[in-house]
């Protein structure tokens, strides 16, 4: 049996069963994702965690809500809020690329502070993700899992040369965050 809410939040006004209505969040958050411009694309984003939040609390069983709150909080600079939604969304449905991809790119956002102090695990841990969306046919994930075990090699080997390649793999994960 289906229970219905009714919820007043961010000024509407409804009753709908609770996945109807976190899915109608989730599409707001979306397009606000896909209409954003560079000038407003940090209000926008502001507004699509607050919808991507109500809709996680209305039903937090799908893994698509975690993977995109996820991905605005590797943006937002917040790789460790972005790991442990990322996670949850990996213990949810292990089979989408798109939630190991992303994992990977925050675990290397963190990975590159630590591997500034002489840390390479979290840049280990990016490989292992990067691998498992290649493993799961996500082809885009090779090239970032090649610069990282060639980081990895260089840092291992000859230290002062890994920023070029750091940079390199910075931008492998902006375009695709683009593309996701």
């Amino acid at each position: 049996m289906t229970t219905k809410i009714e919820t007043t939040s961010l000024n509407y006004s409804t009753t709908l069963d609770p996945q109807k209505r976190a899915q109608e969040f989730y599409e707001r958050a979306l397009a606000l994702l896909d209409e954003s411009d560079c000038e407003k694309i940090g209000q926008d984003m502001g507004k699509a965690v607050v919808y991507l939040k109500e809709a996680i609390e209305l039903d937090p069983t799908y893994a698509g809500f975690y993977i995109h709150m996820g991905a605005i909080q590797f943006i937002q600079s917040d790789p460790e809020a972005a790991i442990k939604t990322l996670s949850n969304a990996i213990q949810m449905n292990p089979a989408f690329s798109d939630q190991h991809t992303d994992r990977g790119l925050a675990q290397y956002l963190r990975g590159l502070a630590q591997v500034m102090q002489g840390h390479k695990q979290s840049l280990e841990a990016a490989l292992l993700d990067f691998e498992a969306a290649v493993d799961l046919g996500f082809g885009a994930a090779q090239n970032a899992a090649d610069i990282a075990r060639e980081i990895l090699r260089k840092i291992d080997t000859h230290p002062e040369e890994s920023g070029s390649l750091q940079s390199t793999l910075m931008e492998t994960a902006s375009t695709h965050l683009k593309t996701s």
